[in-house]
């Protein structure tokens, strides 16, 4: 009998099926590695749970003599730094330039720390056209803002050069910043000065300046700040004390449960910047008599008041914070105020049916977490709560319990 020998012919289809996968697998990563990195930024930022700033430092990457150190492809240090007016270049002493390699960590913002590295020029003191130069004997932060009219945004920001100085055992007192950015004047630039020294805009520079030692400034996006998994933030405690240091207030405010401060941080129209001409914005409550009323009754020996802030000197906003035991506020950027407020306080955070707390939308439940803050908030799911031009109505039964809930949380020994 003749016996039928198998065909090997579906093994060899199965194989060329896994060599043309596997071209096109690595092709579609080579074009597209980017944007995959990027997908995977986003993920670490939400689900990361640990970040170590303090192996960026570990993580050294020396060359030009040491006229340039980069740590963790998050930030680098420069000596003898010579910029020039009207010139985007940075100048150092470097006998071999074309050597210089390094590329910064980045997101699906990007970065422009890696378009900084390509304008390091080689340039000698001497070198230097022969005109009146400015010498600067403190250590200087470079800082390219991105959006200077956001709290949350600038407080990342604010928070990076406490980071540096700390992971570089600089004095926080002895620093000040060059601000790279092109923004006009917003609400938040004296503020740069009352935490950092003078902040001098390097677009207005009318002279040469030489900077012994010049450190190149995180990215804000890719401020620990903006990992909202992280279980702890790095320094936390101690950027809350610089901060409210800082603005002059050194007595921290005491829990007294039978006389609370709550404070509902309203959002109103306002101008924050050239760029909304007409000052409208979202998330506003339309009852908020209704609800301090509420709030009152409930909390008769309270302080119970509210307001949006912004007419306010940034001083005099952070001592409202720093006296606060329960902050109210619809879902925005007024809400990085928590680095300000006592280590005992409490957040609750409220947002409208159009604008849903997803999981990526946990900035301010990550702030006080990270603070140890007892924290809640509410969402509404009633589209009659929405009013036109922007507007929520909360209800007050369901705001003061919320309230009382945190209030048993931070009440609950005492």
């Amino acid at each position: 009998m003749r016996v039928k020998r198998r065909c090997g012919c579906s093994r060899q289809k199965f194989l060329i099926f896994l060599v043309v996968f596997a071209i096109s697998f690595v092709t579609v990563v080579n074009i597209y590695h980017e944007e995959i990195y990027k997908l995977q930024k986003e993920y670490k930022r939400n689900m990361d749970a640990e970040m170590d700033v303090d192996s960026w430092i570990r993580q050294k990457y020396s060359h030009c003599d040491g006229h340039f150190t980069a740590y963790g492809q998050q930030f680098a240090e420069l000596h003898d730094v010579i910029i020039l007016p009207n010139d985007k270049s940075f100048y150092i002493p470097c006998k071999d330039i074309e050597s210089l390699k390094y590329t910064f960590d980045f997101g699906k913002e990007g970065t422009h720390l890696n378009n900084w590295m390509e304008k390091i020029q080689p340039l000698k003191k001497e070198e230097m056209p022969s005109m009146e130069t400015s010498v600067k004997k403190k250590i200087m932060v470079a800082v390219q803002r991105y959006e200077y009219a956001n709290l949350y945004h600038t407080m990342t920001d604010w928070y990076n050069v406490f980071l540096v100085t700390q992971l570089l055992h600089i004095d926080v007192d002895n620093i000040e910043v060059l601000l790279f950015d092109n923004s006009t004047k917003g609400h938040m630039d004296d503020t740069w000065n009352t935490l950092f020294g003078e902040a001098f805009k390097v677009p207005l520079l009318k002279k040469p300046v030489i900077v012994e030692r010049l450190v190149w400034n995180i990215l804000g996006y890719e401020s620990p700040v903006n990992y909202h998994g992280l279980q702890n933030l790095p320094y936390v405690e101690s950027f809350h004390n610089f901060f409210l240091r800082k603005h002059g207030i050194t007595d921290l405010k005491n829990l007294h449960c039978d006389s609370l401060s709550i404070f509902f941080l309203w959002r109103r129209d306002y101008i924050a910047h050239p760029n909304n001409p007409g000052g409208e914005i979202s998330r506003k409550i339309i009852n908020e008599d209704k609800l301090i009323e509420s709030v009152k009754k409930q909390f008769p020996k309270a302080k119970v008041f509210g307001d949006n802030l912004d007419h306010l000197t940034f001083q005099e906003q952070v001592k409202i914070i720093a006296n606060t035991d329960v902050l109210i506020s619809m879902h925005g950027a007024g809400l990085s105020h928590i680095f300000s407020l006592p280590s005992h306080a409490s957040v609750l955070e409220l947002f409208p049916l159009y604008w849903m707390k997803y999981p990526v939308m946990n900035h301010f439940e990550a702030m006080a977490r990270w603070r140890g803050l007892k924290y809640s908030s509410w969402q509404n799911l009633n589209p009659s709560n929405e009013v036109a031009h922007w507007y929520t109505y909360v209800p007050p039964s369901v705001l003061v319990q919320h309230i009382l809930d945190l209030y048993e949380q931070m009440c609950a020994d005492r």
